[in-house]
């Protein structure tokens, strides 16, 4: 069996791991939703950030309005942007 020298940056037959995958927070959801179908969205939401790494303190952004959220963000609201990576 190979080793791996971490010291000195060599590699054996051994790699390291991969970087882990970013989780699809809609995925989540939607495997939530249809596994426990009582569940309200509040609770559904709250473990899916749990699962993808949200703090409890992160909802979803319902709206669409441009005007009103830049209304909210000068109002001292905290938004992530999250975009989705071309395929």
């Amino acid at each position: 069996m190979g080793t791996v020298d971490f010291e000195a940056g060599r590699r054996g037959p051994f790699t390291l791991p991969p970087e882990p995958a970013m989780v699809d927070r809609e995925k989540v959801l939607a495997v939530l939703r249809r596994r426990f179908p009582g569940a309200s969205d509040s609770q559904t939401a709250a473990a899916a950030n749990a699962i993808v790494g949200l703090d409890e303190e992160w909802q979803a952004v319902e709206s669409t309005d441009l005007v009103e959220l830049l209304e909210r963000l000068r109002s001292g609201h905290e938004f992530r942007l999250l975009e989705r990576m071309p395929r």
